[in-house]
């Protein structure tokens, strides 16, 4: 559901894996260990310019833009990569 200011998405998440949340800080990389939870945004269906959301079991969060797949020679915009100034 949306309305004009927000996205709202809920999930109800179930597994047979440990679940694993060590990452604290925003756009540490949770993907590379933790147990998270993906959410991708593609409004045009294009893979390209869409964004990623990831959020780990103590709600830390990562997220990226991507202008195109990676096997396109796509280039990430992410708190991962940003240095410093950069918006």
């Amino acid at each position: 559901a949306w309305d004009e200011e927000y996205l709202y998405i809920a999930a109800i998440l179930h597994s047979d894996f440990p679940v694993v949340a060590s990452f604290r800080n925003r756009n540490d990389p949770i993907y590379q260990r933790d147990s998270d939870f993906e959410v991708f945004l593609d409004p045009l269906h294009s893979c390209h310019n869409y964004k990623e959301l990831e959020v780990n079991p103590i709600n830390t969060v990562w997220n990226l833009m991507l202008d195109k797949p990676y096997v396109d020679d796509g280039h990430e915009h992410s708190g991962r990569i940003a240095k410093e100034g950069d918006l």
